[in-house]
């Protein structure tokens, strides 16, 4: 009789031992799904491409063709939806991105590619730190190619330092504004600027309307989305800015050809690198690591779809990816260049 009382207490305390096994094994398993569930609705269900300049351009077509196919490539599966915010030569998105942006991954943009060289010359009305943006990747690079129109007297662009050629640009932190305006004060050009324009797309039509004589487009644009430019006769192509020169534009010389000394020519070689970045799609700072990783994976997932390829091609648009890691480092090489060189090139950019 005794031996069963023994027996029993051992096995009600057996019971409440793994009761109370149990109950925390419960209690963890909880808290696991609870995180679980918690990581999955942090990941956005609606995310913003935003463009900093307005539609109908280069930029805008790029991210619109990119909102069409990522989200099928994210965990989420988000909406994605774009958004023009112009202003500034795209300065106007950048401080947005930078500083009110959420910084879930719901919010992406692309910008100039001259920005990390404009804030690291001081350009003006920057409040961000372009080298802790996020890079999520590059969808094409872009050389900008200086057109005037045929009617102008101008033939080339050594002409343009004896002939004054008004020329439209956006704002003074695209590259639209300041090759012009390297170009004035280190070959003498005699480039008018008028300022404003929204975008490339605005920037054409003046110069089709003779509000202006030259603009400037990307120079596999001025093939493609503005082939009318170049099958009517209507412009002829000055200067490619790029460290050399195009196999479509044999002829044309690069920005880089006019300098006449070594420094004027490391000063050029710095206002070309932004081709390199090209159309580029970046993040706040502050993004988590893990979510940068996903953007950048379904970015270059999208890359390589072939649906969004033919898209490309039919919407008469380059496509040279290059993901978020090599465009990171790259644009951390760009804050190296040497303080002497970046003075020389902050005296040339000015207006």
């Amino acid at each position: 009789m005794m031996g069963n009382k023994k027996t029993l207490s051992v096995l009600q305390n057996s019971i409440k031992f793994y009761s109370g096994v149990c109950a925390v094994l419960m209690v963890l398993l909880s808290a696991v799904s609870s995180s679980a569930q918690e990581g999955t609705s942090a990941r956005p269900h609606q995310i913003t491409v935003s463009v900093g300049f307005g539609p109908g351009g280069g930029f805008d077509l790029y991210c619109r063709f990119l909102a069409r196919y990522m989200g099928q490539y994210l965990p989420s599966r988000p909406t994605m939806i774009v958004q023009n915010v112009p202003g500034a030569g795209s300065i106007k998105l950048a401080n947005m991105l930078y500083s009110s942006s959420p910084k879930d991954g719901s919010a992406i943009g692309m910008v100039a590619q001259t920005l990390p060289v404009d804030q690291l010359l001081g350009g003006q009305g920057i409040s961000f730190d372009f080298f802790k943006f996020g890079m999520i990747g590059r969808m094409a690079t872009s050389q900008t190619l200086i057109i005037s129109r045929s009617d102008h007297p101008v033939r080339n662009i050594l002409d343009v330092r004896t002939h004054e050629v008004t020329i439209s640009t956006t704002g003074p932190s695209s590259e639209a504004t300041i090759l012009p305006a390297v170009l004035n004060n280190i070959v003498k050009t005699r480039f008018k600027l008028v300022m404003g324009y929204p975008g490339t797309n605005e920037m054409v039509i003046a110069l089709e309307r003779k509000e202006v004589d030259a603009t400037s487009v990307i120079s596999s644009s001025y093939v493609s989305q503005f082939a009318r430019l170049a099958d009517s006769g209507a412009v002829r192509p000055l200067v490619l800015n790029s460290l050399q020169r195009s196999p479509i534009f044999k002829d044309v010389p690069t920005t880089l050809e006019l300098a006449t000394d070594d420094k004027a020519r490391e000063v050029m070689r710095i206002f070309a690198i932004g081709g390199d970045v090209g159309r580029s799609i970046i993040a706040p700072p502050g993004l988590a690591q893990d979510r940068l990783e996903e953007l950048q994976r379904a970015f270059m997932d999208v890359m390589r779809d072939q649906a969004f390829v033919k898209d490309i091609e039919q919407g008469k648009l380059d496509l040279d990816p290059l993901d978020g890691k090599s465009l990171q480092k790259m644009i951390q090489s760009v804050g190296q260049i040497p303080s002497d060189i970046l003075k020389s090139a902050a005296a040339a950019r000015s207006l």
